[in-house]
């Protein structure tokens, strides 16, 4: 026979003899409890009251609207022209 079965055999014996030494699970046994008395519902925290929503103002003509805080300029550059709203 050749070394390598020894090797091979002993192998698995050492694994068996550490295995055997390994500590056996023991299931834990299930405890009784008493019924547990049911606890009152929860009182929902009150809500609060809906926000109304914004109503913009309806114009039959945009000229009638208040127009927006601030001055536009108009910006020239190298390649491209800008306008630029300053608030303020």
């Amino acid at each position: 026979m050749k070394a390598t079965f020894f090797h091979a055999v002993g192998a698995i014996i050492v694994t068996f003899g550490i295995a055997a030494c390994a500590p056996s699970i023991v299931e834990p046994q299930p405890t009784i409890t008493p019924a547990a008395t049911q606890a009152p519902a929860p009182v929902p925290a009150p809500q609060p009251a809906p926000v109304a929503p914004v109503r913009e103002q309806f114009y039959d003509n945009y000229l009638d609207a208040s127009q927006t805080r601030g001055t536009w300029e108009h910006v020239a550059e190298l390649s491209e022209t800008l306008a630029v709203l300053g608030i303020d």
